[in-house]
């Protein structure tokens, strides 16, 4: 803070408003609370202004005196923490004394005063780092800075204009680009809105002036939430929620922009899940893809038939790697294993292509294998059992000791 105020004159200015009913009702421990305060010794008036209630809980000066002392303590809590260069946390202690005493008007001028300081920090800030091409976090900057000051105009401009920059580099094209930097100019210096300005500090009517200024506001952010609205609806939702925020920027009371950017928050969250799923589906990780697709399907409203679709096709792939390694198995002559793989699929889901048929004819090959090996071990001639054995070699070369028996009955011959 480029000042602050000495704490002897911080005490007179909580105490002056205080003195006339202070004095038709003092005591001398209600003496010691005023000298403790005027002498910086906040926390010890506090702890005295204690007292003094819990002796007479329900004096009405009492409590005025602990609240005027609380408010001190607090105070010159938020004059060291600025003292310090901690701003944000001066503005805590100063959030506590406004609860306090929320008519003290030195609270008041200490709110404004770093609130003022807080927001210049943040706008140089932001436009620093807009000019390093850092954009989320300039927007994030400008949106501290109109936390502190709502009204900022070379904040809300610099919202603003970064939000469109952002829709212009998702892909939303040169038009859509122009035409947000010509409305941010129709929104922050529109002639109209600089004529409405001239006329309510020169003219006498300034009321008619301002609410002419703010209906220009007002058409500009409706303007906004069509587009973001359009947006919406063709599923840009990062695109559309830019919008809203740009719509809140120039009214921060529409109810169109206040519904949408929670609507769209959520649904570019939802549609955030809904590509990483996609992704994860792509490198074949279907457990974590079915996991961050149903967390975006628990909270879309608009996305519903995306995320089905994604969930459907996590099982088709599911589906897909059991009839995959079911046939391998069956390419590599494993026709039981194969058989058994087809069996868990086809338990999961009733028809996947030609599993039925594979594992049928599968299941044919294993009983006439079987069939055909038991008739050749009990064949009478090794002609004979040859002849069953290579029967079997047609159809499965890998079957037991086949090919074993095949060569041993071939160098008998």
């Amino acid at each position: 803070m480029s000042s602050t105020l000495r704490p002897a004159l911080l005490s007179a200015l909580l105490l002056a408003p205080l003195a006339t009913s202070c004095s038709s009702t003092s005591d001398g421990r209600a003496d010691r609370v005023d000298w403790l305060i005027r002498h910086g010794s906040y926390a010890e008036a506090v702890d005295v202004a204690a007292e003094r209630v819990d002796a007479k809980p329900g004096d009405p000066v009492r409590q005025k005196e602990h609240r005027r002392a609380t408010a001190a303590y607090l105070l010159d809590q938020a004059r060291g923490a600025t003292l310090r260069g901690e701003d944000e946390l001066a503005l805590e202690f100063l959030d506590e004394a406004r609860a306090v005493a929320p008519d003290n008007i030195v609270v008041e001028n200490w709110v404004e005063k770093i609130s003022g300081q807080l927001a210049e920090d943040w706008l140089d800030r932001a436009l620093d780092l807009e000019g390093q091409g850092e954009l989320d976090a300039a927007l994030e900057a400008f949106e501290r800075a109109l936390e502190h000051r709502p009204d900022d105009e070379l904040a809300q401009l610099g919202a603003a204009r970064i939000l469109v920059i952002k829709n212009y580099r998702a892909g939303l094209g040169e038009e859509y680009y122009q035409e947000g930097v010509r409305r941010l100019r129709d929104a922050f210096l529109h002639q109209a809105r600089q004529s409405f300005d001239y006329a309510g500090k020169y003219l006498v009517k300034k009321d008619r002036a301002k609410d002419r200024s703010e209906i220009v506001q007002r058409q500009l952010a409706e303007e906004r939430a069509a587009m973001a609205r359009r947006f919406e609806a063709e599923g840009l939702f990062d695109a559309a929620r830019n919008e809203y925020r740009l719509v809140l920027l120039l009214d921060e009371d529409n109810e169109s922009g206040i519904e949408g950017l929670e609507r769209t928050t959520v649904e570019a969250e939802a549609s955030q899940l809904l590509g990483e799923a996609d992704m994860l589906v792509r490198r074949g990780r279907l457990d974590e893809a079915r996991e961050a697709a149903n967390e975006g399907a628990a909270i879309t409203e608009q996305q519903v038939v995306a995320f089905e679709s994604m969930l459907i096709d996590i099982v088709e792939r599911e589906y897909r790697k059991i009839y995959d390694r079911a046939y391998d198995l069956e390419t590599d002559f494993l026709y039981e294993e194969a058989a058994a793989v087809y069996g868990d699929l086809l338990e999961k889901a009733e028809y996947f292509e030609d599993a039925i048929a594979r594992k049928e004819t599968l299941e044919g090959y294993i009983k006439l294998a079987d069939q055909l090996y038991a008739k050749a071990q009990a064949a009478e001639t090794d002609q004979a059992k040859l002849d069953l054995l290579r029967q079997i070699d047609v159809f499965w070369p890998e079957y037991r000791d086949l090919q074993k028996l095949l060569r041993e009955l071939d160098s008998a011959e």
